[in-house]
């Protein structure tokens, strides 16, 4: 079944690395977000957002390390909440030979930087270690003001 369907998925890996180096180069930035500004969110709020950063690291598709881990974390979130019920192999699921092969025929292999993928993937896990921290806090002072998420009905 995988040979029938590589084609397919070789193609489709191919297109959205074309449509990540059209939006990733700054001289399409206005035309990118006047695309995402149809969606409903104002023009200016992909502007603000993207201030402090640039479009071609925001949509950095090389696939590291902590992105698996993220997949995989999703995936068994999903799964305990009975969202899904099969495994997900997800080393499977994100094959990089695709991308890999995608990158070399469009000549992007070094189009895209590794190190700031790194760097931003350490500053998402700082991000989610501190929102942890944020949500103990919380919830150790919701308990030791006597309101728990039991007592309050939420299930």
């Amino acid at each position: 079944m995988n040979r029938s369907i590589s084609p397919c998925r070789s193609r489709v890996v191919t297109t959205f690395i074309k449509a990540a180096a059209f939006a990733s180069d700054p001289a399409n930035k206005d035309e990118v977000f006047d695309g995402w500004s149809l969606s409903g969110f104002p023009k200016d709020a992909f502007e603000g957002d993207i201030e402090a950063d640039t479009l071609a690291n925001r949509l950095n598709p090389l696939i590291d390390d902590f992105i698996i881990a993220r997949y995989k974390d999703q995936v068994a979130r999903a799964k305990a909440y009975g969202l899904i019920k099969g495994d997900v192999d997800v080393d499977a699921w994100l094959e990089p030979k695709y991308l890999q092969q995608a990158l070399k025929d469009l000549k992007l292999v070094n189009y895209w930087s590794r190190a700031r993928r790194q760097r931003r993937n350490r500053q998402a896990r700082r991000s989610q270690q501190e929102a942890k921290q944020l949500n103990i806090i919380e919830l150790a002072c919701a308990t030791r003001r006597g309101r728990t998420f039991a007592n309050e009905g939420v299930r």
